[in-house]
Formats: structure tokens, C-alpha cells, sequence
């Protein structure tokens, strides 16, 4: 491809949750009480804000994580999957309570219908003030996306160097349907 063929690269700040999903496939789901075997287990990074960053890391923006996880297991694996991704994780906090982000999921094979359970996690614990950084002038952010359900309130303020643009459903970027989303790792 001709450099006059390029598109321009963007420096994208992205604030959201990571989770692990740990998917079983059912047939049926079962009832209260009941246990079944599930036909199979799948593991997955995954999480809006995660899903998001991958997504525009692949679509060639320069992408910093705004995110917490915990010192587990699932931190770890966390971790590594976004820096394999190119994505910048230097603000993609490590704290020792609570746990990484985790969502079990049953997935009804046939019918496609599921439910899920996500655990309290180091996601209810990201706060504004961690980004009040001031990224050097060749790094502000062109695209600045909040992905998170919890404290809503605090996050009404945006940073004076950050745009205004917001996107409502940023986990569609880049993907096409559910099953691409959830395979980025």
C-alpha cells in the first residue's frame, strides 16, 4: 500500500473493564438446583473497555488502557493478552484487593440463549483521578472513550485535553458479530 493510501493513525485513551469469561456451552441451561454436564468450557479476555481497546489497537490506533485488575491469575493473563495486542497498559492498574474481573457465562447451545454472573471486581474500583494524566502533546489523545457502568456520577467531568466525543457501543468496533468479539484473545 502507497503512503498516500494510508489512514491516519489515532492516539485513542480508553477507560473500561476487563473480565475474564469463563464460558460453558449447555444443552439445556440448567435449572436452579440442577447440575448438568456442559459440553464444553471455553476461556476468554474479555471485558466492554477491553474489547474496545483490542478493537481499535487492530484497527491501527495507538491505544492507551485505562482499567484495573487484580493480583491473580486472571491480572496477569490480562495483562499480557493487551501488551500482545500492542495496546499501552501503563495505566492499567494492579491492586492487591479485590480480584480481576470475572463472568461466568452459560451459553443454551442450541437456542444461542445465555446468562451471565459477573463478580465484583477491581472494575468498581476505577476512579477519575486516575486519569488525570497529561499525555505529552504528541500523545493526546485524538479519541477519548469511557466504557464503564459503575460511578457514573464521578465520570460526568472529562479532562480538559480530552475531546468531546463519545461512543455509546464501542465493543461493536472492528468485530462482526458476537463469536469475533469474544475470539480477540
Amino acid at each position: 500500500m502507497s503512503a498516500s493510501n494510508t489512514l491516519p493513525s489515532f492516539n485513542v485513551v480508553l477507560v473500561g473493564s476487563y473480565n475474564a469469561d469463563l464460558v460453558l456451552s449447555c444443552d439445556p441451561i440448567p435449572t436452579l438446583g440442577e447440575s448438568i454436564q456442559a459440553a464444553e468450557f471455553k476461556l476468554y479476555s474479555c471485558g466492554r473497555g477491553a474489547n474496545s481497546a483490542v478493537a481499535a489497537a487492530r484497527a491501527g490506533c495507538q491505544v492507551t488502557f485505562v482499567g484495573a485488575h487484580g493480583a491473580d491469575l486472571f491480572g496477569r493473563m490480562a495483562r499480557e493478552k493487551l501488551l500482545r495486542e500492542n495496546i499501552n497498559i501503563s495505566h492499567f492498574v494492579e491492586l492487591s484487593s479485590p480480584q480481576t474481573g470475572v463472568a461466568l457465562v452459560m451459553v443454551e447451545a442450541p437456542t444461542g440463549r445465555y446468562m451471565i454472573a459477573v463478580a465484583k471486581s477491581a472494575n468498581s474500583e476505577i476512579r477519575p483521578s486516575w486519569c488525570a494524566m497529561r499525555p505529552k502533546r504528541s500523545m493526546q489523545p485524538t479519541w477519548s472513550l469511557l466504557n464503564l457502568r459503575s460511578h457514573q456520577k464521578e465520570w460526568s467531568k472529562r479532562p480538559s485535553y480530552a475531546p468531546t466525543t463519545k461512543s455509546s457501543e464501542p465493543e461493536t468496533w472492528g468485530a462482526r458479530s458476537k463469536s469475533e468479539r469474544k475470539r480477540w484473545l
